[in-house]
């Protein structure tokens, strides 16, 4: 199911015409937590475009332009529909439980 956006000018209800209408693809959150971590390379390897390593922390992050917020301790991204299904395997491949999907 698609929503659409509807927005309010001059407090007035906008409603746009078909034409206008902007499909939006559904998303999935997912985290991965840096603190348990251990860099084996399995999401990685099965998911080579969502996750890769951060040459700073040694741990697994999500790429762009998937990646909403990245520090030292967690990494969390939106992938779409068509993605979800590899990251689901690689979070249930994860040997430590460290990538998260919501």
């Amino acid at each position: 199911m698609t929503r659409i956006s509807t927005e309010r000018y001059n407090n007035n209800l906008y409603i746009p015409k078909p034409s206008q209408i902007l499909l939006v693809k559904h998303m999935a959150k997912i985290s991965v937590n840096k603190e348990t971590c251990i860099a084996c390379g399995v999401c990685w390897a099965l998911v080579p475009d969502v996750f890769e390593l951060d040459p700073n922390t040694g741990k697994t992050r999500i790429r762009p332009p998937y990646v909403v917020n990245d520090d030292e301790k967690t990494s969390e991204g939106n992938i779409p529909n068509e993605l979800i299904d590899a990251v689901k395997n690689a979070a249930s491949s994860c040997p430590t439980g460290s990538i998260i999907v919501e």
